[in-house]
This record gives structure tokens, sequence and C-alpha cells, in this order.
């Protein structure tokens, strides 16, 4: 059976990673930092605010997620409005930066998982049969002397 795609966490699955406000407040942090960059060493930090909101993509059920990328959105057009940013470029660099976003998260959702092809596994109610599988396959590894049971 074929996993579901889907782009935020399924909303039956535990949030991995901070809390989302935690991502808002990083974000902020790199647009300082990328501002810092540009005025002291005339260096642009790349894409750190891009892999902040990817992660909170991969990371978060589907209502904060989106709190955070509007909270985001938001400074990033502040932070474009700040470097100086006129016209369209104010709102194109914003919406390019959260398509990146996007299109990371996607990607990563579609990576394989451990070495087969597909999508992410899918979500059961009933895991006991495999956790079961699992133990009875870490026991013949074991049993086989595998280098990855150790």
């Amino acid at each position: 059976m074929r996993g579901r795609w889907r782009l935020f966490r399924h909303e039956a699955g535990r949030i991995a990673g901070p809390a989302a406000w935690v991502y808002v407040l990083l974000f902020a942090a790199s647009q300082l930092i990328g501002h810092w960059s540009v005025a002291t060493f005339d260096a642009v930090a790349v894409w750190l605010s891009n892999g902040i909101l990817a992660a909170a993509l991969l990371q978060l059920h589907r209502r904060p997620a989106v709190a955070v990328l509007t909270a985001c959105f938001t400074i990033n057009l502040f932070s474009n409005i700040i470097r100086g940013d006129a016209g369209i470029l104010l709102w194109l660099n914003a919406l390019m930066n959260m398509g990146e976003a996007f299109l990371c998260a996607c990607l990563a959702r579609q990576m394989p998982f451990l070495s087969r092809f597909g999508s992410q596994p899918a979500v059961t109610d009933e895991a006991a049969a495999h956790y079961a599988a699992a133990a009875r396959r870490t026991l013949a590894m074991v049993e086989d002397g595998d280098t990855n049971a150790d």
C-alpha cells in the first residue's frame, strides 16, 4: 500500500522539533544575521531562512505551520523594506523564498524511506503487526551476525 503524499506532518503524528514560535524567532534571527552580514562583510547569508521555513513545514502540523509561514512571510516583507527592495521585488523576493521552502519540503517528503523508493509511510492505528515484524527482523539480524545489528 502506498502512503499518501502530504506537505505537513500528519495530524496523528507527534510534533518533532521545537514549538512553532521558535521557528519564527529563528527566522527573525536569520534575517537579522543576513542584514548584519551584508553591512559588516558585504556578503549575503544564503538560504538560512528558507531552511528554517522548510523545517517548520516538515515538523509541524498544518495549523501551526501555516501560522509560522504567515509570520515569517511578514517578517520577510519587513526585512525586504529595510533592505530597500522596491516595487515588485519587495513581494517577489518573499514569494520566491516561500516557494523555495515549499519545494524543499516537498522534495524531502519524497525521499526514499530506508532504502526503499516511494512516498512517506502511511500512518496506522494498529501498529502491533509492524512492531512484531520489526522485532523479528531485528532478532534475525542479531542471529545472523549482521554488522547493522550492533
